[in-house]
């Protein structure tokens, strides 16, 4: 019995590229597996990354409101220093000027009592030149006489 052409390369086929197609997909299902197991050991190593990375966020996260904490308490002490600080500068400028109001007063009254000093010594000093204005009129007509 003759074996058509198209039998002989059909069954060329099968005898040559079959069982090389056999060996590829077996290829292909291990190199699947293979795939399949890195992609899980990756997966698990990215879980393992990624729960220290929560947990470091987490505890960074505390320290920056611990933090916070502390800066908000520091602040408000600073403020109330500095209010302390105002309060006791405020009460000292109204000393200060208290203290400049009385000194302007006494030397006001110790200028008005300088003033009226030399008013009297000015009186006095006139009152003087007058009475040796008449001295020497009268030493004048004593000596005429």
């Amino acid at each position: 019995m003759a074996i058509s052409v198209y039998q002989q390369v059909k069954k060329a086929l099968q005898d040559i590229i079959a069982p090389e197609l056999k060996e590829i997909k077996v290829e292909i299902k291990r190199l699947d597996d293979k795939i399949t197991v890195e992609t899980k050991r990756l997966d698990d190593k990215i879980s393992a990354v990624e729960g220290k990375m929560l947990s470091e966020i987490k505890r960074l996260d505390n320290d920056i409101k611990t933090l916070e904490g502390k800066m908000m308490s520091e602040i408000k002490r600073l403020d109330d220093s500095i209010k302390a600080v105002e309060g006791k500068m405020l009460s000292e400028m109204k000393r200060l000027d208290d203290s400049i109001k009385a000194l302007e007063g006494k030397t006001m009254s110790e200028i008005k009592r300088l003033e009226d000093k030399i008013d009297t010594l000015n009186n006095k000093i006139e009152v003087a030149m007058e009475i040796r204005e008449r001295l020497k009129a009268v030493e004048a007509k004593v000596g005429i006489i």
